[in-house]
């Protein structure tokens, strides 16, 4: 049994080489109108203030959303909360995660703010968040391993 246990192991290991493998919960805060295989994702650890519920995280949110359509964005947004293979000592709560297709509409948001059009979903009100690491992506769902 431990042979065929570490050939399953050598197996999943030639697929997916990475040593952390973590499972996230996903909720859509918002959706983008086009996909686009290839973009950029904004990842930054948030935590909610003691007092914030749901429903005022929800509403803000639907404001912000409605904030981005007003600016032409039509960027993603997610949270991802921890799940099995994290690690117990999280600095945060939940990932926000932001998928955009350019750096170009990256920028909006944050071109908005500095010309004196703030996002006046007052989330930052509600919880407090790190600063945003960029990555560049890669859609790779639906493929199948050759």
């Amino acid at each position: 049994m431990k042979a065929y246990c570490q050939r399953l192991q050598a197996e999943f290991n030639s697929v997916s080489p990475c040593d952390n493998h973590v499972a996230y919960w996903v909720f859509t805060q918002r959706e983008s109108k086009e996909t686009n295989p290839k973009g950029y994702l904004s990842v930054r650890g948030c935590n909610n203030n003691e007092t914030t519920t749901l429903e005022q995280i929800n509403a803000a949110s639907a404001k912000r959303n409605e904030y981005l359509d007003s600016l032409g964005m039509d960027s993603a947004i997610y949270a991802w909360f921890p799940g099995a293979g994290s690690p117990v000592e999280n600095t945060y709560d939940y990932l926000e995660v932001w998928a955009n297709s350019s750096m170009k509409e990256w920028g909006k948001a944050p071109d908005a703010w500095l010309a004196g059009n703030p996002d006046p979903s007052g989330l930052s009100d509600l919880r407090e968040c790190d600063m945003p690491r960029v990555y560049y992506s890669q859609y790779v769902g639906g493929k199948t391993a050759e």
